[in-house]
């Protein structure tokens, strides 16, 4: 279609867009029966629109795509702006705009661009996914107080340049950082938060030969040990966390994190009411790889439970 000379949409093409997209739903969903529910109108164009002083325009495209895409299946879901940037101020103006047809809200977060930045300063980055998710909560809930819209963060890892050289994701220490990052986004309150991404050369949980890397472990822990719901957790140290969750059926299990690149001695309290067995299983995730293995009572809540530097340790406190 059509483009102004500054790359953006040319306004006698946004109605094309939205029949466009809106055929989109009708080969999808009606020819295809694909059953699609969540639908982003665009990618990553609020720096262009807002570099170009037309944010307002986007927004403008925005409205008529979403109502052309209901009007051919109304149980969708249309949603965005999927920020490449998750800037307060954007989604805010999104929502000015756009509130009776954002069915919820989309955004990208990236720790650094910057293969050189220091592990430390990337690790101390992690809790800002949670504050983001609680702000972000909190400007919705002003525009959109009558609804329940989800939060989706489409997109998220350490570096988002593929070009710069980054390849602690693929590491024990890229596992410790994953960690971290579901546990605030879990805590936050988080509906729905997608790794970038599954399988590649650079950043994949998966490597080009089939191999899986230290973050799959985390999410495939994640899936079989820590969905349900998520309690509060303390710590004295900034670079020490834990993630606490209750399963369905009663059953628990602790994921201690150690973001610094020294061991740590931790003691853990506050789990007197909880009816703990006398051996417990115990996973490790560290620089020597993971460990299947036991730990006794008496040793998890003794003085010192040692925690490698850049380690997990996930432990099954019942059942």
């Amino acid at each position: 279609m059509q483009q102004t000379p500054d790359g953006l949409l040319h306004p006698k093409e946004y109605d094309n867009y939205a029949a466009f997209c809106a055929e989109l739903v009708v080969i999808l969903n009606q020819r295809l029966s694909r059953q699609i529910l969540y639908w982003e109108p665009f990618n990553e164009q609020d720096v262009r629109y807002h570099k170009a002083g037309k944010l307002d325009e986007l927004w403008l495209i925005y409205n008529k795509v979403a109502q052309a895409m209901k009007a051919k299946d109304p149980k969708i879901k249309i949603g965005g702006p999927v920020l490449t940037w998750d800037k307060s101020s954007r989604l805010a103006s999104f929502l000015e705009s756009c509130a009776s047809n954002v069915d919820f809200i989309s955004w990208h977060r990236y720790a650094s661009g910057d293969a050189k930045e220091s592990t430390d300063k990337i690790m101390a980055y992690t809790p800002n996914y949670g504050q983001q998710v609680r702000e972000f909560r909190a400007i919705t809930k002003k525009y959109i107080p009558q609804r329940h819209i989800p939060l989706l963060l489409g997109e998220y890892n350490i570096n988002y340049s593929w070009e710069s050289g980054e390849k602690r994701q693929n590491t024990h220490i890229g596992a410790v950082w994953f960690a971290s990052v579901l546990k605030h986004l879990a805590e936050a309150g988080v509906d729905m938060a997608t790794s970038w991404h599954l399988k590649d050369g650079i950043y994949g949980m998966i490597d080009s030969e089939n191999r899986l890397r230290p973050a799959a472990t985390v999410f495939a822990w994640g899936v079989k040990y820590l969905t349900g719901t998520v309690m509060q957790t303390k710590s004295d140290r900034s670079s020490i966390e834990a993630m606490a969750v209750r399963n369905a059926d009663g059953r628990r299990s602790l994921l201690l994190i150690n973001k610094s690149a020294k061991p740590a001695e931790l003691t853990l309290t506050g789990m007197s009411g909880i009816k703990i067995p006398n051996i417990l299983p115990i996973f490790y995730l560290n620089a020597d790889g993971v460990q299947n293995t036991s730990i006794t009572q008496q040793l998890l809540l003794g003085k010192a439970f040692n925690l490698g530097a850049y380690s997990l340790a996930l432990v099954r406190l019942s059942g």
